[in-house]
């Protein structure tokens, strides 16, 4: 449900800024943050020099991007599961929480960047922020950062991972600290492939089950 709500919240702001405001593409003058909606139609324009290249469709270069797209994503969550099974072998506690956010934004971003491809014919960017910068003491040059709600998805996303790749990684650390010669043979031995087995033949079960210890009894994130 709430990835539903984001793609709305990333496709509805876009459909009142097409609506509202003119794409004049006139270079901003001022400092600051502005609403400037660009389409950035690099991939587009990628498609149609392909197309007269090969001579295949630019529909096909979209859903090839499209399914490219899914396909890094389902790549992503794979790596994310690998250190949630290391964090569960060595802590007994999976971070569904943690993951659980991942797979939102992960999602909501991913899949704003294929309706975004299928509507717009590449990205509908409307918030910039300028940046004034100074060259050898001359005329300050402006710098443009023209971003959308799918690109602050992203953001989000890559600091719950970055939060989570880093408290696996202290979990994991603080364990072996402790770990006598017994339990280190007993965590590469056995409760890593046990947990590695049963989150590749049930990967959604297998956050499900924390799910419902942690509705019971309180926590991890």
């Amino acid at each position: 449900m709430l990835i539903l709500l984001l793609l709305m919240f990333d496709q509805g702001v876009k459909l009142v800024i097409d609506q509202v405001y003119s794409f004049d593409g006139n270079p901003l003058q001022e400092t600051g943050v502005h609403l400037h909606p660009e389409i950035n139609d690099k991939d587009a324009i990628w498609a149609a020099e392909q197309t007269e290249r090969i001579g295949l469709s630019i529909p096909f270069w979209i859903a090839v991007n499209a399914v490219a797209k899914l396909f890094s994503s389902v790549f992503l969550l794979f790596a994310i599961g690998i250190f949630s099974v290391m964090k569960a072998a060595a802590t007994g506690k999976r971070g569904f929480r943690s993951v659980k956010y991942i797979i939102i934004f992960l999602s909501a971003s991913t899949l704003a960047g294929v309706l975004d491809l299928l509507f717009w014919g590449g990205s509908l960017d409307w918030c910039c922020i300028s940046v004034a910068s100074h060259a050898n003491g001359n005329t300050p040059h402006l710098t443009h950062y023209i971003f959308d709600l799918k690109d602050l998805y992203f953001a989000v996303e890559m600091l719950l991972i970055l939060f989570f790749v880093l408290q696996t990684f202290l979990k994991m650390l603080r364990f072996f600290a402790g770990a006598d010669k017994e339990a280190e043979t007993h965590f590469w031995k056995k409760e890593l492939p046990s947990q590695f087995k049963r989150f590749i033949r049930h990967p959604i079960q297998y956050f499900q089950a924390e799910n419902r210890e942690t509705n019971a009894n309180a926590t991890d994130f």
